[in-house]
Order: structure tokens, then sequence, then C-alpha cells
């Protein structure tokens, strides 16, 4: 494993674990898919699961960032 896959991992396990903790679950499942793309992506090469399944993870988790975000500009 590369460093920069053990950097990205330690980063995205630890922002979802934060966002887990303050009980923001779209934000921490965001990061838990980031964390999987990471692992299937860069760890883990599962053949059951087609590359295009993975490659969605990160898509995903930006529009659920996007969302987030969006969400609490309108809010104020």
């Amino acid at each position: 494993m590369k460093i920069a896959t053990i950097i990205s991992l330690a980063g995205t396990v630890t922002s979802a674990g934060i966002f887990t903790a303050q009980k923001q679950w779209v934000l921490a499942a965001a990061f838990i898919l980031m964390t999987l793309y990471t692992v299937l992506d860069k760890v883990f090469r599962i053949g059951a699961i087609p590359p295009m399944v993975v490659d969605a993870f990160p898509l995903v988790a930006l529009v659920l960032i996007l969302y987030e975000v969006l969400r609490k500009v309108v809010a104020k």
C-alpha cells in the first residue's frame, strides 16, 4: 500500500468517525463511501463488484456533500 493510500484511509475513516459521533449521518455516509472507494479501488480488487459501481462511490459522496452544504446554506 502506498503512503497516499494510507493517508487517504486515515483521513476518511477519521472524518466518518467524527461525523458519526456528531450524528451528522449524511456527511458520515459520504466519508464511508469514500473509504469504501479507497479500499475497493486501491487496496483490494474484488472481481464480483463491477468497476462501474466502485467508480460511482465518489460521485455519490459528492452528491451527498453538496446536498448537505446546500441544505445548510438555504437554512440560513
